[in-house]
């Protein structure tokens, strides 16, 4: 599999200059806090086939992701946002191993971003 790049460091170069420091440190802060939650959406959605649990965990997950620049997360959550908005949940599931691992990636990235100088 080929290395992607986990965080575009452009997405984050823009919320620096819409807000400094600050608010790159508050936007990993939120990711780091909801993702989690966006990811338990997912499964326990999927574990009581509750299709807009799902699409709605998946929206938020992509949005949140894409905001930072974890575009592959963000890739996938849409991909699951789009597969529950049309019912199908088997294909949501089929997503959520790379959707949590992605999701891995991103924070073990950012949470190194934040702790770190910039």
């Amino acid at each position: 599999m080929n290395e992607t790049v986990v965080i575009d460091m452009k997405a984050l170069e823009r919320l620096h200059e819409w807000g400094g420091k600050r608010l790159v440190a508050q936007m990993i802060d939120l990711f780091l806090d909801q993702a989690p939650k966006r990811l338990d959406g997912l499964r326990q959605g999927l574990a009581n086939g509750d299709v807009e649990t799902v699409e709605r965990s998946a929206h938020s997950l992509k949005s949140t992701a894409g905001n930072l620049g974890a575009t592959e997360l963000s890739h996938l959550a849409g991909k699951a946002e789009h597969a529950a908005g049309k019912k199908d949940l088997p294909s949501v599931r089929d997503l959520l191993t790379r959707i949590e691992a992605e999701f891995a990636r991103a924070r073990d990235a950012l949470a190194v971003m934040e702790g770190g100088p910039s």
